[in-house]
């Protein structure tokens, strides 16, 4: 079945941040090490079915390095803070070769997950100590069993 919608995408849509910005440099502390995104309440949203999470990304890598994201992941919680993994996505590997932005997408389904989801992810670079990066989560909400009325 094909549905058309040519209404204003915001009205069954909503964003949310789904992390601080991590900051990553080769090689540190801050390099392959899973960043734990921002706890989003379902409940306060209107407990949506569905999301797309984006991974955001901008690095600055010397020729031939890489940047890649080897884990990514969703987690639920009943209480906003024991976590539990709710469903892994195939690791999207390698997502830069050369200095610059982009991003990554997974589309989730939530049926199921508990009042408060969060993203983890790894972001990895290939250098020593030369390279670095900043990632950030993002969710895009859709799936509302109720939609707001149109302004």
């Amino acid at each position: 079945m094909q549905r058309i919608l040519q209404t204003d995408i915001g009205s069954v849509i909503t964003a949310r941040a789904g992390s601080a910005i991590a900051a990553i440099t080769a090689g540190s502390g801050s390099d392959n090490v899973a960043v734990n995104g921002l706890a989003i309440d379902r409940n306060a949203l209107g407990l949506p079915g569905s999301a797309l999470v984006t991974l955001l990304f901008t690095a600055t890598l010397g020729a031939g390095k890489t940047l890649s994201v080897p884990a990514f992941k969703i987690q639920d919680s009943g209480d906003g803070a024991s976590w539990g993994d709710f469903t892994a996505f195939t690791a999207p590997g390698v997502v830069a070769t050369t200095s610059g932005s982009g991003q990554t997408s997974a589309k989730v389904c939530l049926t199921g997950a508990r009042r408060y989801v969060r993203v983890v992810f790894q972001p990895d670079l290939s250098a020593a100590d030369t390279d670095t990066a900043s990632v950030a989560a993002s969710w895009t909400f859709g799936g509302f069993s109720v939609l707001p009325s149109p302004a």
